[in-house]
């Protein structure tokens, strides 16, 4: 039995390129996805540079993206921070996330492949 992803998130460094470099096949998997309508977003813990910049550097290495399917640290802290009503732990920002359209409510269990 099969089960569609409701959604991927994508580490760039290491997972789409690593030392500047795309890694061999990932702007074809990216293209898969995107014929396909699964929603994905990049995902990064740079605090170096911004999401423009991350977005740009994966348009030269062949691989579209735009800044706003790039979920940054820096980017998720000013979001935490625009929020009204909300108290500095940071814990009203997971179940609006969870609600977001690329990810599920309940998380599931990681697929596994076949040994």
């Amino acid at each position: 039995m099969s089960r569609r992803a409701d959604g991927v998130l994508l580490d760039l460094d290491g997972t789409v390129y690593q030392e500047g470099h795309a890694i061999p096949g990932a702007a074809e998997a990216l293209a898969i996805l995107r014929r396909e309508r699964l929603p994905f977003r990049f995902t990064t813990n740079t605090t170096r540079r911004p999401r423009s910049a991350l977005a740009a550097h994966l348009r030269d290495l062949g691989i579209p993206a735009r800044p706003e399917e790039i979920l940054s640290a820096p980017a998720t802290a000013a979001r935490r921070d625009s929020l009204k009503n909300h108290d500095r732990s940071g814990e009203h920002l997971w179940p609006r996330i969870s609600r977001a359209p690329f990810l599920p409510a309940h998380p599931r269990p990681p697929l596994h492949a076949p040994a």
